[in-house]
């Protein structure tokens, strides 16, 4: 969320107050709860030796 915060904090357009940014982290950390709660991995499992993989297909995926 952090990064997320620096990459848009520029974005004129994505201007939340802190109150909606905090709801919105909130948010986002119960929905990561709810994911996690039926997953056999936990969210610490998630890095980028994890996944780097998983990048490499992606990058050849054609979107029609």
């Amino acid at each position: 969320m952090a990064e997320a915060k620096n990459r848009y904090k520029n974005r004129k357009y994505l201007k939340r107050s802190e109150e909606d940014r905090v709801r919105l982290v909130a948010c986002g950390e119960e929905i990561e709860k709810q994911i996690f709660a039926k997953c056999k991995i936990k969210p610490e499992d998630i890095n980028n030796i994890t996944v780097e993989p998983i990048i490499s297909e992606l990058r050849n995926y054609v979107i029609k």
